[in-house]
């Protein structure tokens, strides 16, 4: 019976443990095949920089944002903070990146960063 009841309360701590995995994002196809598994795919893609960033049609034609694969994703947002003010927030993965630029703002990050298994940083 003991085994069994700590069987029992081990588990959510198993199911947690997986549910907190980050996706495996190598290459911007990896980034944009993990968010057409969101809700919030993209509409349209295009690549630039060296197939290091990407403009992603947001859903319901409200606008486009950038996104990048980064060895130092904290290193490109700040870089990104400096050179673009209208940026207030984006989501941060292992080794990506995805602007919360206008038509999205900071208020929309957190969101995202739980849908696509990241971190939501502000300015």
């Amino acid at each position: 019976m003991k085994r069994l009841l700590a069987a029992l309360l081990a588990a959510p701590l198993l199911l947690t443990a997986c549910s907190d995995s980050k996706p495996d994002i190598d290459t911007l196809a990896d980034l944009r095949e993990h968010i057409a598994t969101t809700n919030w795919e993209c509409t349209s893609w295009d690549e630039y920089d060296s197939g290091n960033s990407a403009v992603c049609g947001l859903p319901h034609n409200q606008g486009e944002v950038n996104v990048h694969i980064s060895n130092d994703p904290e290193l490109l947002v700040a870089y990104l903070f400096d050179n673009h003010p209208e940026l207030e927030a984006s989501v941060v993965g292992e080794n990506w990146v995805y602007e919360c630029s206008p038509p999205l703002g900071a208020s929309d990050c957190p969101g995202l960063a739980e849908l696509f298994g990241g971190e939501s940083i502000e300015r």
